[in-house]
């Protein structure tokens, strides 16, 4: 008889807390729960972000997108090239579905020279469909750093289920409110660059420069 243990996923921990919590509702249910609850919350905050360099070639200016399995790209936070930051719109560069960007300025020699970074926030690809045990491409530090987080969410939307024997409002209230809450510090944090107290304003961006 093997005594190899079964594989643990960084979800297991959380799918645990809200089998205690919700008697009666079976692993596939709350899993699916959970993986909308992380998939908003992705889509919301900019929490999952990933940086990736492009190496310019000359006279391209559409450049595909590496994406991390189990994931798409909700939207690109910055583009930088040679230090310097450039924007978005009819100057810089624009964001193709699914998963390119295409630059206005066609790059030279010069330009080349220098790989274009970007930095990419990223959301849970439909296709995974919330399969149980599995952790959906999620890095495991955010199933520890947003872990309350995502129990909250995932227990609003179990108590909000209507004719079920865990059916809470009351309790659905409470989590959402939580959850919420949780969602707007966390988008802080993504957006200010993790740093307390950052301020709002920034440096003015200048074109693509090469």
């Amino acid at each position: 008889m093997s005594s190899k243990k079964p594989k643990c996923h960084a979800s297991d921990r959380l799918i645990t807390a809200l089998l205690v919590q919700v008697p009666g509702a079976t692993v596939d249910m709350l899993s699916m729960q959970l993986f909308d609850t992380v998939d908003e919350f992705l889509q919301r905050t900019s929490a999952w972000q990933i940086a990736e360099d492009i190496q310019l070639v000359e006279g391209q200016t559409e450049y595909d997108l590496a994406i991390p399995s189990g994931s798409r790209v909700v939207r690109v936070m910055a583009l930088s090239h040679n230090g310097r930051p450039v924007p978005n719109g009819p100057l810089g560069y624009v964001v193709g579905q699914p998963s390119s960007i295409a630059i206005w300025k066609s790059p030279d020699l010069a330009m080349c020279e220098q790989p274009m970074r970007v930095i990419s926030a990223l959301a849970l690809d439909p296709g995974c469909g919330g399969k149980a045990c599995c952790d959906w491409g999620v890095p495991e530090y955010m199933w520890q750093m947003f872990h309350s987080c995502w129990l909250d969410g995932t227990l609003g939307k179990m108590f909000t289920m209507p004719s079920k024997p865990w059916s809470n409002k009351l309790q659905a209230g409470y989590h959402h409110k939580r959850f919420r809450n949780r969602m707007a510090n966390a988008k802080h944090e993504a957006t200010q660059g993790s740093v307390y107290a950052q301020p709002n304003w920034r440096f003015p961006q200048g074109g693509f420069v090469g």
